[in-house]
């Protein structure tokens, strides 16, 4: 029988001591970085807690992917029933993926399972299990906050029934506001197939979550390595090489990600510790080389790029000075028979090089006297790259 892969598995040292706390839904014990949104949040519904039923909110949130909306209004849930808690208050606080659950029928269902209502689910409408678990709610002299977390998902067909939520507690029909409402979505303009008499109610009051900085990237990722990797698999410094990939889009779930495969691919391969090498490989799956993007590039632009794949995989440092960039550039240009272009022409070299984000480049010492400034590659496998610049180099 051939070799049991699942079985070589258990063979190898792992270099994570908890792999779970790298998806995308694992919730932290503490939250980072939103304590701004949770003190708004809790602003808007102190009402709920100083007077019970007092009020029915109508919340829209925004904001890039990964950047802590979920999880933030996971965080605000919980202390919002700890304070209902402490005063014998019935708030109950649904958090529902209309992604998944995308029609009127399933999101009653699961309020009806959250709220623990015994009734039959089978042969009841959805306007009898609305009616239901309104009776519920009423009777328990309860308030229910209703979270539609991706709510641009939810199908055209039960617009409707969005709307009789939204106005519900505006007719003179009940005696209590028992219900609020939190609509999550990336960006406004994906509520443009919604009528806009569910819109605007929404759109009064927003809170806009925006993307996080390379800082407090930085932080988040560092309280999940400390929470679910072994000590010293992965240095600072390569840490912020990850928190910078993530940096444009604010994206936590990325980093988390690029991290995690950066790790198991160290682990598949004996390593000791996480590598460049292995970010770069993970990170490829985001970003796949721009092939033809490359080939614009002129031939002394090529050996320019060539020179700093060329230094990182000899020196296994991947963050190069300008004069060994140029000093490799000089004996390439000389192995090739070519003259090596100016200093000047040099650095516009890599300003292009920069632009095309083939490279990345960082100031050390703020000071004009003195500066340094770094080359690095971080997007791609170096020995893929440089096989790819040396077919374009051969055909030039």
């Amino acid at each position: 029988m051939e070799s049991n892969y699942i079985e070589d598995n258990f063979k190898k040292i792992s270099l994570f001591k908890d792999e779970k706390v790298f998806e995308p839904d694992f919730i932290p014990k503490k939250l980072l970085h939103r304590e701004n949104e949770l003190i708004l949040l809790s602003r808007m519904f102190f009402p709920l807690i100083k007077n019970p039923n007092s009020i029915s909110k109508k919340i829209l949130i925004t904001g890039n992917v990964g950047v802590g909306k979920s999880v933030t209004i996971y965080f605000f849930g919980k202390m919002l029933e700890e304070s209902a808690q402490k005063r014998n208050l019935k708030i109950y606080f649904v958090h529902i993926n209309c992604r998944i659950n995308y029609s009127s029928y399933l999101v009653l269902k699961n309020i009806v399972d959250k709220l623990k209502i015994n009734i039959p689910i089978r042969g009841v409408s959805p306007i009898e299990l609305l009616e239901i678990i309104i009776e519920f709610l009423i009777k328990n002299n309860a308030h229910l906050i209703l979270v539609l977390d991706e709510m641009n998902y939810f199908q055209k067909k039960d617009f409707n029934f969005i709307y009789t939520l939204i106005r519900i507690n505006e007719t003179k029909k009940y005696q209590i506001y028992f219900l609020s409402i939190i609509g999550i979505v990336k960006e406004l303009n994906l509520l443009k197939n919604f009528d806009e008499s569910i819109k605007s109610p929404l759109q009064n009051e927003i809170i806009h979550f925006r993307n996080y900085n390379i800082f407090e990237i930085f932080d988040i990722i560092k309280d999940r390595v400390n929470l679910g990797l072994k000590e010293d698999i992965i240095s600072d410094d390569l840490l912020k090489r990850i928190c910078e990939l993530s940096i444009d889009s604010g994206d936590i779930r990325k980093s988390l990600k690029i991290l995690k495969n950066a790790v198991l691919y160290s682990e598949y391969h004996g390593f000791k510790t996480v590598t460049m090498d292995s970010i770069r490989i993970s990170n490829a799956e985001y970003i796949s080389l721009d092939k033809d993007q490359l080939s614009l590039l002129n031939f002394h632009e090529l050996l320019l790029l060539k020179s700093i794949c060329n230094l990182i995989q000899n020196t296994k440092r991947n963050n190069l000075t300008i004069n060994e960039i140029k000093e490799e550039y000089f004996n390439l240009c000389l192995e090739k028979r070519e003259k090596p272009r100016s200093n000047t022409q040099i650095w516009e070299y890599i300003q292009k090089l920069r632009t095309y984000d083939f490279i990345q480049s960082e100031i050390i010492n703020k000071d004009i006297k003195g500066r340094k400034c770094l080359i690095r590659i971080t997007n791609y496998p170096i020995d893929e790259f440089k096989r790819q610049l040396e077919v374009l180099i051969n055909e030039k």
